[in-house]
């Protein structure tokens, strides 16, 4: 899964305190006139602070003002898909898909959804691939999704290519990303008598 992570300057922890972190501070929410980025802000930072609960509840502030807004519907997919309820994760990356069609993540992590609930993911195939030309930093994560969506479909040679680009410019830094691929070539590895390599 691809996180919709930001970096954080100190603004972010020094606002933190105003938005929630001070007795005598405004109250958060729609009260004290928070837009849906200021919510992100905020979630990321009860993230940082090891509290997932008030940062749902941030997430879910953004999309009450703004239905569609694509950062906080991805941060909510990502948040069902840890908790593997597939389902609603798929919801909010379909949303997240409306109101953005062409951001390759979105395809990405619906795709990755479906096929964690069992899902076939082949009409998201062709979306991915056009997205590889210009993918950039992101294209070893849609690598991985391929491969998945590949091996469910039996396309081992495929499947195996794919994981191999995904592994040639996997970013180090990412660990979760790391865990991921680690996770799918242990899949195709496991699928080996049958692709008969």
């Amino acid at each position: 899964m691809i996180s919709a992570k930001r970096n954080f300057g100190l603004g972010v922890i020094g606002s933190f305190c105003l938005f929630i972190g001070c007795a005598h501070g405004p109250k958060a929410g729609k009260e004290a006139g928070m837009t849906p980025p200021e919510h992100m802000s905020v979630a990321d930072t009860y993230l940082m602070l090891g509290d997932q609960t008030l940062a749902i509840k941030q997430y879910e502030a953004a999309i009450r003002q703004d239905k569609n807004y694509v950062p906080a519907l991805v941060a909510l997919g990502n948040h069902a898909y840890k908790e593997k309820d597939f389902k609603l994760a798929r919801e909010y990356f379909k949303r997240a898909h409306k109101a953005a069609p062409q951001e390759a993540v979105i395809i990405s992590n619906m795709a990755m959804a479906y096929l964690a609930d069992g899902e076939d993911a082949q009409e998201l195939e062709s979306i991915l691939k056009a997205a590889l030309p210009n993918a950039g930093v992101i294209a070893p994560y849609i690598w991985d999704t391929l491969a998945n969506i590949w091996m469910k479909q039996e396309r081992f040679k495929d499947a195996e290519l794919a994981i191999e680009r995904a592994a040639r410019d996997a970013p180090m830094a990412d660990a979760s990303f790391q865990e991921n691929l680690e996770l799918t070539q242990e899949k195709f590895a496991s699928l080996q008598p049958k692709a008969s390599l």
